[in-house]
């Protein structure tokens, strides 16, 4: 509408979706089971990648600590963690991950952050434009981290996310367990958000545009 607006004909507008790189998407269970091998992970445990960014930072490692400090309540799970290029937050993660009751990896930088999405159930990260969209492609539900007001930009992704029920807010560091222990315990409320996650992707659009 902004466009058309400015002056822009309807018929010269094209929506294609956001331009992601196509080695993110969905095959099957089979390569999901052998990303988590690869990663030295168990192929059948529930698994939690909690994503710090590319910078590694903000509130994710203080939400992070909460899933290592009440652990015990999650059976059958083990984690992921990208720390970035953050290396004072690698060795931090790191530390708390030796005290953990279940396996975490731990990772610094990284250029296959679609094998990491590959391999994990659900994902806990703030609502980065390409991450978001790199998630949904590869039919990975978002715990979205708006404990802190998100940015202008970021919000409107996060009331998109709610609305197409294809992610879940987290408003508060300590309901990061709650809700994955929901998760685990209830198989179709994560079925429905990886279905929502599918009908909201649109993993060709490079190629469209």
């Amino acid at each position: 509408q902004q466009l058309i607006d400015y002056g822009i004909r309807p018929d010269k507008i094209k929506i294609c979706g956001i331009p992601i790189h196509p080695k993110f998407h969905y095959e099957n269970e089979e390569e999901r089971a052998i990303a988590r091998a690869d990663l030295g992970l168990d192929p059948e445990k529930f698994t939690v990648f909690v994503n710090a960014g590319w910078i590694g930072g903000g509130n994710i490692p203080h939400i992070f600590e909460q899933i290592v400090d009440e652990g015990r309540q999650l059976t059958n799970t083990q984690g992921i963690f990208l720390a970035g290029r953050n290396e004072e937050l690698q060795k931090e993660a790191e530390r708390l991950a030796r005290r953990s009751v279940f396996p975490i990896k731990i990772i610094g930088y990284t250029d296959a952050m679609e094998k990491l999405m590959r391999a994990a159930d659900v994902m806990v990260s703030k609502l980065g434009g390409l991450t978001t969209f790199e998630a949904l492609a590869s039919r990975l539900p978002i715990i979205a981290d708006v404990t802190t007001p998100p940015m202008p930009q970021e919000s409107q992704t996060a009331q998109l996310l709610a609305r197409n029920k294809a992610g879940i807010l987290l408003e508060r560091a300590q309901d990061v367990v709650p809700i994955v222990r929901r998760l685990i315990a209830n198989p179709a409320e994560h079925a429905a958000l990886r279905l929502a996650s599918t009908r909201m992707a649109i993993p060709d659009a490079t190629r469209r545009i």
